[in-house]
């Protein structure tokens, strides 16, 4: 008896299921016979002729291009100017050594990844050389001049 109490809901349910599936498909049946005609055929979809007629509507309303919905038509968009990026500023030079041979003094400057020995009143690099002494280097470029002191890196 305990065994029968045990199984009595899961028989309930699976009898409930079998009910719905049997009335579903009957319904489908229904459904199947009620759309058919004699012959087998469906019957005719009465909206197939406003349906034709508004897709052939829709060709006709979009032959213009879409207007932006964020700008206002009596503004003239503003013209477009081409911006030019800033160009790099043009390297340092950057004196890496001066050392004297008794009389003149002589510099080792670095500019662009290479390595110019110059002397006071020589040319190197667009650059004129004013004056090279024990502690700096004096360069004109083009009446802008620039005093460059010995790098201090590595020591």
């Amino acid at each position: 008896m305990n065994r029968v109490r045990a199984y009595l809901p899961v028989l309930i349910a699976i009898g409930a299921l079998v009910l719905v599936i049997l009335q579903t498909l009957d319904a489908f049946e229904r459904a199947d016979r009620l759309g058919a005609r004699p012959g087998g055929k469906l019957a005719p979809d009465p909206y197939d002729r406003l349906e034709n007629l508004l897709a052939a509507a829709d060709a006709n309303v979009y032959r213009e291009p879409a207007r932006d919905p964020f700008t206002d038509p009596k503004v003239a968009p503003p013209p477009r100017v081409a911006v030019k990026p800033p160009s790099p500023p043009a390297p340092r030079p950057v004196v890496t050594a001066i050392f004297s041979d008794g009389s003149a003094h002589s510099a080792i400057i670095r500019l662009g990844g290479r390595s110019y020995t110059v002397k006071a009143g020589e040319l190197f690099a667009g650059f004129q050389v004013v004056s090279v002494s024990a502690t700096d280097v004096v360069l004109d470029n083009h009446g802008d001049r620039m005093t460059l002191l010995v790098s201090t890196k590595g020591r």
